[in-house]
């Protein structure tokens, strides 16, 4: 048990000075007012023009589809008659007889005439 434990503070050992070493490496936080704005403009000027392009891209996209929703909800008042009758008014309508070339029609079955 005894050398369990020593090579348990030999680690505790090795991952202090590890932790010292890293926070040795990390700069100390800006306890500043300014703090926030100035972590602010750094993320902006990291920021390249593609962002500002998919951006642009997105907000395009939204606006179309808003434009393609507003078309659908309201549809053209100078439609046909095709689309604004009912059944019933196209029946009522429709002279396909009086369109109709008639032709003589013989109805034969089996050597039978009509």
């Amino acid at each position: 048990m005894d050398a369990n434990g020593s090579a348990w503070k030999e680690r505790g050992k090795d991952l202090d000075a590890l932790l010292h070493a890293y926070a040795a490496s990390i700069p100390e936080v800006d306890a500043s007012p300014e703090f926030m704005p100035r972590l602010w403009d750094r993320i902006d000027k990291r920021r390249n023009s593609a962002f500002r392009l998919a951006k642009a891209f997105a907000t395009a996209a939204v606006a179309l589809c808003i434009l393609l929703c507003v078309m659908l909800v309201y549809p053209d008042s100078s439609q046909s008659a095709f689309y604004s009758s009912s059944y019933v008014d196209v029946l009522a309508q429709d002279h396909a007889p009086d369109q109709l070339v008639y032709a003589d029609v013989r109805y034969e079955s089996f050597g039978e005439t009509r």
